[in-house]
């Protein structure tokens, strides 16, 4: 293909590479961002906080990570069929479910 050949291509699948690396990079500095805001909760929360609520605080930031954490995996064991990442997936849902079950604790008054 020559170089005309390869613009046109690119202008039929109106896929344009910039906004997508832009997407990309947004999408890795949100997740950065979002780390260090839930490791900043959970250490408020272990300070300001009765234990009952820093559980119940540090609980659902665990959920919420662990679950941007298996639908990034997930789709990259699927594209890459890497079982490095089903291994995270599969810690991930350990991580989720136990993350689960002692907020529910908390919530309820078990712990």
């Amino acid at each position: 293909m020559d170089r005309s050949e390869v613009l046109e291509t690119s202008k039929r699948e109106r896929n344009d590479e910039g906004v997508v690396f832009a997407e990309n990079r947004g999408r890795k500095t949100g997740i950065a961002v979002f780390g260090i805001v839930a490791v900043a909760l959970i250490v408020i929360a272990g300070f300001a906080l009765p234990v009952q609520m820093s559980r119940a605080v540090t609980d659902v930031t665990l959920i919420l990570t662990s679950t941007l954490g298996i639908t990034e995996y997930l789709s990259k064991f699927r594209f890459t069929k890497q079982y490095k990442y089903a291994a995270y997936v599969a810690l991930l849902v350990i991580m989720l479910v136990v993350s689960v079950y002692r907020f529910i604790s908390v919530i309820a008054g078990v712990v």
